[in-house]
């Protein structure tokens, strides 16, 4: 079985996970091959992360819960519009 971390906001079987763009290696600016550096000196691949990123994703539906994911440079390109399409995942 594969653990799950806590998510980033859960309102009850609704998450909406912040990926920043270098700890998530967002596909808009990262190749699956691209090497990125971490805090222990390893370097991880972006494909890699990707499915990790996945495998979580796809364990937190089979327990029922539905995710929205926003990438941090979506979010800084147009903050109102990523609240706005939060708020409606939410059915605020």
């Amino acid at each position: 079985m594969y653990k799950v971390y806590r998510p980033d906001y859960l309102l009850n079987n609704k998450i909406i996970e912040f990926n920043g763009d270098f700890w998530h290696a967002n596909p808009k600016y990262y190749s699956a091959n691209d090497e990125l550096p971490r805090f222990d000196n390893t370097k991880v691949v972006a494909k890699e992360l990707w499915e990790a990123d996945k495998k979580r994703y796809d364990a937190l539906e089979k327990l029922g819960y539905k995710i929205k994911v926003v990438w941090e440079s979506d979010y800084n390109e147009n903050s109102k519009q990523v609240i706005a399409d939060c708020l409606k995942f939410l059915k605020f």
